[in-house]
């Protein structure tokens, strides 16, 4: 299964949780308020990119 909105700033952020449901990927955030927000996320206040070496381990 492919990534939804793969232009998401969401999928370089530190915060971001994937909760997989029966046929669907939701994309969580676990540092705003709104733990859904709307996609694709192009800015946002909180986001922590993911370290270069984390990213490697799951590529």
């Amino acid at each position: 299964m492919s990534e939804p909105f793969p232009d998401s700033l969401c999928h370089r952020c530190a915060s971001l949780r994937r909760v997989n449901g029966a046929n669907s990927t939701f994309l969580m955030c676990t540092a705003l308020e709104v733990k859904y927000p709307r996609q694709p996320v192009v800015k946002c206040q909180a986001f922590v990119p993911v370290r270069n070496d984390l990213l490697k381990r799951e590529g």
